[in-house]
């Protein structure tokens, strides 16, 4: 091989180099580009942590959807709540967002079969029986209890806390409607009681008439954790409309 092919080589291997330098240069220039969301806490996200603090998707508690059955099947002493899945209320849930849930709903529940997780199923008083669509799959677990509330709170005026106890449970993981009504309420008092919860954006829902409350990506991943497909990020920017409204807005470069 003359000098000039060796020479010719090495120019080649230099250019690619250079390229992909350039490249990753311009990516980085991209990414330290983008707008970031951050905000300071509003009082009613503060259950879990007290104190003045920004939010941003730095601090939000997202886990990869894809992975939540290896880290369901490492956890001990949880339990799953089914949450007012009534067709009372689902008439009020668009039909998308209900068959995504019900779909997914299902899945754990099935798994709780499966795996004998303890599930708790929470009817609101007076509001009728559980959706037909769910209630066979909730008629074959084997380890459950049901409940029936006379407040937003599954907790309030019940005696879940107390069966909750008896089984030693220590996080629960909340599947039901609505997101930032019910199940937001039971959540909080949950948090309060000393109870670590999880949820999943493929298990709650609300009416899409709701336009003054985010979709609890935010609210359950600063007081919990949330089981999804999204980045910390897209929660950000799919909650960026409620989130701008808000006082205290940031907005800024990394």
């Amino acid at each position: 091989m003359t000098s000039t092919h060796i020479n010719r080589g090495i120019k080649n291997i230099l250019g690619k180099l250079s390229n992909k330098i350039k490249k990753n240069i311009a990516n980085n220039h991209l990414t330290n580009n983008k707008e970031v969301l951050r905000f300071k806490c509003p009082e009613r996200y503060k259950v879990k942590y007290r104190g003045n603090f920004y939010i941003d998707e730095s601090i939000l508690n997202v886990r990869d959807y894809s992975k939540l059955h290896e880290r369901i099947s490492a956890e001990k002493d949880i339990a799953f709540l089914l949450i007012d899945m009534q067709e009372e209320f689902l008439e009020d849930i668009h039909n998308k967002d209900k068959k995504r849930i019900i779909r997914y709903q299902r899945e754990m529940l099935e798994y709780s079969i499966q795996e004998g997780i303890y599930t708790i199923v929470v009817k609101f008083k007076d509001c009728g029986d559980i959706s037909e669509e769910i209630s066979w799959i909730v008629d074959k677990l084997q380890n459950k209890d049901l409940i029936e509330k006379p407040k937003d709170s599954a907790f309030d005026q019940t005696n879940l806390n107390l069966k909750l106890q008896d089984k030693n449970i220590k996080k629960l993981y909340l599947m039901g409607i609505n997101a930032m009504g019910c199940v937001r309420e039971t959540a909080k008092d949950a948090i309060e009681k000393g109870y670590d919860i999880a949820t999943s954006d493929r298990w709650i829902a609300q009416p899409r008439e709701w336009e003054d409350e985010e979709d609890g990506g935010i609210w359950y991943s600063v007081n919990g954790e949330v089981h999804t497909k999204k980045k910390p990020y897209e929660l950000m920017e799919h909650n960026k409309k409620h989130l701008i409204t808000k006082p205290g807005i940031w907005r800024g470069n990394r």
